[in-house]
């Protein structure tokens, strides 16, 4: 891939064949004793990229998936949510939570911008 010329619209991408290697491998369940050490070590390295001791998670999944299971998994259904937006994924949010009956309180700002 080295100098290649990149041209960075939609449509075919340059991959390293590290990639295609990695790619070709056997494809392992998450029941899979060889997955579940995989996925361990995913999370201590993602404890160490933000540097916390708290909990995280990766999830195999869109970023829609990770804005549902937060709200599904954070929100009761008596409680209020606020969603400060500055745009698309923020007004998402809003709606993904208003799409689970929720009572959502929305502060938007223009991109760029700060109320």
């Amino acid at each position: 891939m080295r100098n290649q010329d990149i041209l960075l619209v939609p449509g075919p991408t340059p991959v390293v064949d590290e990639i295609y290697d990695a790619l070709s491998q056997e494809t392992r369940g998450h029941t899979d004793p060889r997955f579940v050490e995989v996925y361990r070590n995913a999370l201590r390295q993602t404890r160490e990229l933000f540097q916390t001791d708290g909990e995280v998670f990766v999830v195999a999944g869109s970023g829609t998936l990770a804005m549902e299971m937060a709200i599904v998994n954070t929100v009761g259904k008596d409680e209020r949510l606020l969603v400060l937006s500055q745009g698309y994924f923020g007004d998402r949010f809003a709606r993904l939570a208003e799409a689970y009956n929720l009572q959502v309180d929305v502060l938007q700002s223009k991109w760029g911008g700060a109320n």
